[in-house]
This record gives C-alpha cells, sequence and structure tokens, in this order.
C-alpha cells in the first residue's frame, strides 16, 4: 500500500501543472506573432496549396524526359489451324499460347519551346501561391496586432473605471455621513449609487469584451483555449516624423504582395498566351519499340525478338480557330489585370494619404486630449477637497469626475488609434519582410516594452 501511496504522489508532482490552474504567462506581440506563424491552421492550409503548385512544377519538368512503356500480352488459343500438306508435313499458322512482350519508349525532339515555357508557367505559379501565403501571413498579422491593441486598450478603460469607481465610493461614503448628519437629502446618495452602479455595469461588459478578444487571440495564434494568458504592456509612442504620402507609395509599389503577385499573374498569361500561338507548329517526337513475342512463323513456338524507330511530325492543319479566341480571352484577362494593378496604385495612394494626414490629426488631438487631461485631473482633486471642506457641493465632484473620466478614456483611445493608424501605415507600404526582419522590429519591438 505505502508503494503505491509513493507512485501516486510521483504521479501528482509530475501532472502538477495540468491539474491546478497556473497564472496566465505574460507575452508579448513578438511571442504572439510567432505562434501565429507556427500554428495558425489557416497558414498551414495554404502551405499545402504551395506544395500542390511544386509538384505541377516537376511534373511540368518530367514531360521533357523520355517516356518509356512495357507491355505483356499472354493469349491461349482453344482451335489451332493445323493441315498436312502431301509430301511437305504438316504445317501450323500459330501457337496455342501467344506471348507478347514490348517495351516503347518515345520522346519529344522538338516542340518550339512550348515544354520549357510550360515549366516557367508552372514555376510563376509557384511563386503567386508563395506570395499569396505572404499575403495571409501579412493579414493575419495585421489582425492580431489590432486584437492586441483593442485587447490593451479594454484593460486600460478598466482601469480608469476602476479609478472613477473608486472616487465615486469615496464620494459616497462622505455622503452617507452628511446624508446621517441631516445635512444632505437621500436623492443626492442615490444618484450617486445610481451612477456608480452604471460605472459597474460598464466595467463588467469591457471585462467581457477584453475575454472575447483574448480567446479570438489565442484563437489565431493557435494557443490552447483553456490556456490563461497575459499580454505585455507597450512603450509609449513618440512623436515621430510626419509621413509623406509619395514616398511612401513608391515605396508601396516596390514593397507590397500585391503588387508582386499581379505582375507574377500577368507573366503567366504572357508565357499561356506565347504557348499558345505556337500550337499550330509541327512538333518532332521520336519513337523505339522492341518486342519480344512468338507465333512468327515458321517457327511459331520460339520467341524472338522484333524492333522499329521511326520519327513522328505532328502538324495541326486547322483547330477551328481554338488558338486564335484563346489568345484573344488572355488578351482580355491581361487588360483586366493591368487595370487591376492602376486600381490598386490608386487605392494605396488613396488610403495612405488618408493614414499620413490622420496621423497628424491624432498627433495635435493628443496633445490637446493630454492637457485637457492635466486640467480636469486638477480640477478634480480642488473640487474633492472643496468638498470635505464643506466649499463645494457633491454635484460640483461629480461633474469634475465626469470630466476626468472623459479626458482620461480620451487620451487611451486616442493612444490606440495612434498605433493602429501607425500599423495601418506599415501594412499599406511595407511586405511581410518589414515586419519580420529589420525594421520589423517597427511594430512589434517598438510595440513591446
Amino acid at each position: 500500500m505505502k508503494k503505491y501511496l509513493i507512485i501516486l504522489l510521483f504521479l501528482v508532482i509530475i501532472f502538477q501543472p495540468a491539474l491546478w490552474p497556473q497564472e496566465g504567462k505574460t507575452l508579448g506581440l513578438v511571442h504572439l506573432v510567432h505562434s501565429l506563424l507556427d500554428h495558425n491552421m489557416d497558414i498551414q492550409a495554404q502551405a499545402g496549396k504551395t506544395s500542390v503548385q511544386l509538384e505541377k512544377v516537376n511534373k511540368a519538368a518530367a514531360a521533357r524526359l523520355p517516356g518509356a512503356s512495357i507491355t505483356g500480352i499472354y493469349t491461349r488459343i482453344g482451335v489451332i489451324p493445323r493441315f498436312e500438306i502431301p509430301g511437305m508435313g504438316d504445317f501450323e499458322f500459330v501457337s496455342p499460347n501467344m506471348i507478347n512482350i514490348s517495351l516503347g519508349i518515345d520522346y519529344t525532339l522538338f516542340d518550339w519551346g512550348m515544354s520549357r515555357d510550360q515549366i516557367q508557367v508552372e514555376k510563376l505559379g509557384l511563386k503567386s501561391q508563395k506570395l499569396n501565403t505572404l499575403l495571409l501571413k501579412k493579414g493575419l498579422i495585421l489582425q492580431l496586432s489590432t486584437l492586441y491593441y483593442n485587447t490593451l486598450q479594454a484593460r486600460e478603460s478598466i482601469q480608469v473605471l476602476g479609478e472613477n469607481i473608486t472616487i465615486l465610493e469615496e464620494i459616497l461614503t462622505l455622503l452617507k455621513r452628511q446624508f446621517q448628519a441631516g445635512l444632505i437629502p437621500e436623492h443626492q446618495i442615490l444618484q450617486t449609487q445610481s451612477l456608480l452602479e452604471s460605472l459597474k455595469a460598464q466595467q463588467l461588459e469591457i471585462q467581457g469584451l477584453k475575454d472575447d478578444l483574448k480567446v479570438t487571440i489565442k484563437n489565431i495564434c493557435g494557443l490552447p483555449a483553456q490556456q490563461a494568458i497575459q499580454l505585455a504592456p507597450l512603450a509609449p509612442m513618440g512623436p515621430g516624423k510626419s509621413p509623406q504620402p509619395d514616398s511612401l507609395l513608391e515605396t508601396a509599389r516596390s514593397e507590397r504582395e500585391e503588387f508582386q503577385l499581379l505582375s507574377t499573374q500577368l507573366g503567366i498569361l504572357e508565357k499561356t498566351k506565347h504557348i499558345i500561338a505556337r500550337t499550330g507548329l509541327p512538333l518532332v517526337s521520336a519513337g523505339l519499340n522492341a518486342e519480344l513475342k512468338n507465333g512468327i512463323m515458321p517457327e511459331v513456338d520460339k520467341l524472338k525478338t522484333n524492333w522499329n524507330i521511326g520519327l513522328t511530325v505532328i502538324y495541326n492543319i486547322f483547330d477551328r480557330n481554338a488558338s486564335k479566341f484563346e489568345r484573344k480571352a488572355l488578351d482580355h484577362q491581361i487588360h483586366v489585370l493591368r487595370i487591376s494593378r492602376e486600381k490598386l496604385t490608386r487605392d494605396v495612394g488613396s488610403n495612405l494619404e488618408r493614414l499620413c494626414r490622420g496621423a497628424e490629426i491624432l498627433a495635435r488631438r493628443l496633445e490637446i486630449e493630454s492637457r485637457r487631461l492635466e486640467i480636469s485631473k486638477k480640477s478634480l482633486e480642488l473640487a474633492r477637497r472643496s468638498f470635505n471642506e464643506s466649499q463645494a457641493t457633491y454635484l460640483d465632484v461629480l461633474n469634475a469626475q465626469s470630466n476626468y473620466n472623459l479626458a482620461k478614456n480620451g487620451v487611451v483611445s486616442l493612444k490606440y488609434q495612434r498605433l493602429l493608424n501607425h500599423l495601418k501605415l506599415d501594412y499599406e507600404t511595407h511586405s511581410l519582410d518589414y515586419f519580420l526582419q529589420g525594421s520589423a522590429k517597427s511594430f512589434v519591438k517598438k510595440a513591446d516594452k
């Protein structure tokens, strides 16, 4: 019995982390990004599509190799034609057991470079799939970063409400004393209690929102749903330089995966068009066929070899104008892609213009709201002091407290609006590499404290 208790105690010690809840691990945005890239199922599914396209490249390359096939046929013939010629003996035209083993080899000697171009088309398709993977990762990182900022904003809003709840509870305590002393009517206490309950309800609502945001973060990062996490706070964002939309647009056109993807798709269509244009030209191939068979007179039972080699020329004289119409269809697709590229340039330029202007406005608004916060904080302190000295009414304190609450929430909101605006600017301007290497530190390293 004692031995079993020792074993049980040993197992409990080993599995203790899984048996008892642990405090949430503090995770920064960098850690969450790496977890997303390693465990997100959408990224894993996209990697599978890339693997499929890689096999298409291998298949296109294999088409330039010679093809070989081997065939074996055995036939049993029930009735054997046999006859006798006087003075010459018996004759048998076929063996009862017919065997034919053949080896065929074919190789395309000349196809006007169509096989080579088909390989290039599939390689461009592979590049397209890889760009789609990068776009997916980049979009998920933007989504994760937005969730991260929103969660931290909710956490700070809860703290602001907590400060205001503490202030109101202090005011309520003083009001109850004044009511008991007969100095104030009961409705002032009830009004303060109503406001206090309203703030508690808001705090609870934002807490629920924060919990939902954390669930979404864990889901897209591939973290266990039951794992408790805490998000690392952000370092304060400096004033920064005013970005210039024109220079950012040039950077976007050279870096962003969307522009590269459109260029790649145009390359696929151009290559395909060149291939179709040559389908009407003659193709030359060589073939070798070797056989080991019986049934060859006069020794029909004996296995003998037979082989032939030749050249084949195929020239499609008339294809019902199929290649002509297909080339026209490709021309229309190319035209559509060029329009899409121009539209993307215009849309990106418009977004950059809006975000750059927004960055300047948000910076100025934050300065104003910060000054307002300092003023309202001082006003609240004076109002509370005057209230304690019976020189101000509770309405003065509530009004000062409301102004402080609004100013503090305004500063918190603008802080995260600036962060999100900066994040969107980076997203509109740069590629995924910018986020993960070198300047990548812009939004993750700079953000993590």
